[in-house]
């Protein structure tokens, strides 16, 4: 993708510094956006991403990838609600084409606006990791949320 500071970026969650620094910092604009690539269904990338997705479910039965299962699903053409994991049962999916489309950024870039970057450094495991972001949620102002306008 690009070296070793670039990351795919899903976030579903976004938080800002504080309520009057929102909108203050733009990732593209300061350089850190790299660009946008997609896995087209029928190619060797898309084809070499399920196989990967399907070794490591297979491989983690118990807690397959809900999140992979889902791009794959997409890589693959599905659309609308498609169950690639019994963990998701019971529940309403949607995939969507744009599920295939990964955005870059640089990992120093992006890294430099965690707030909670210090809090998190010297963590073991996951759950402490989550109860100090949790913590830091509790003594921060986050911005309300709302619908995506479209």
């Amino acid at each position: 993708m690009g070296g070793p500071d670039v990351v795919p970026l899903r976030s579903r969650r976004t938080l800002s510094r504080r309520p009057e620094q929102a909108g203050e910092h733009s990732l593209d604009r300061d350089g850190g956006y790299l660009g946008a690539l997609s896995i087209p269904n029928a190619s060797r990338e898309a084809s070499l991403y399920r196989d990967a997705v399907a070794d490591a479910q297979a491989a983690t039965p118990q807690r397959p990838s809900i999140v992979h299962g889902q791009i794959a699903a997409a890589t693959s053409g599905a659309f609308g609600d498609v169950q690639s994991t019994g963990r998701t049962s019971g529940n309403t999916l949607f995939i969507n084409p744009l599920m295939a489309i990964y955005f870059t950024v640089s990992l120093n870039e992006l890294a430099a606006r965690c707030l909670y970057l210090d809090r998190i450094e010297n963590t073991i495991g996951r759950r402490q990791v989550i109860g100090r972001i949790e913590k830091f949620r509790e003594e921060t102002s986050t911005r309300i949320p709302r619908a995506f306008p479209h």
